[in-house]
């Protein structure tokens, strides 16, 4: 959801995953690694990490 409140999806192919990461494929060619911790989950933003909350 972007700041404006418009959803958005992708199909995507999971190619790798562990205890507390995903790895998925975008379109073919973009690869995304997703991790978990506990409530929270994170991604690579450049040299930063981005963090988001899981909604129940």
């Amino acid at each position: 959801m972007d700041s404006e409140g418009d959803k958005s999806s992708e199909p995507y192919q999971v190619v790798a995953k562990d205890a507390t990461s995903v790895a998925i494929l975008i379109d073919g060619h973009e690869i995304y690694h997703i991790n978990f911790e506990g409530r929270y989950y994170w991604v690579c933003a450049g040299k930063f990490r981005e963090y988001f909350k899981k909604i129940e």
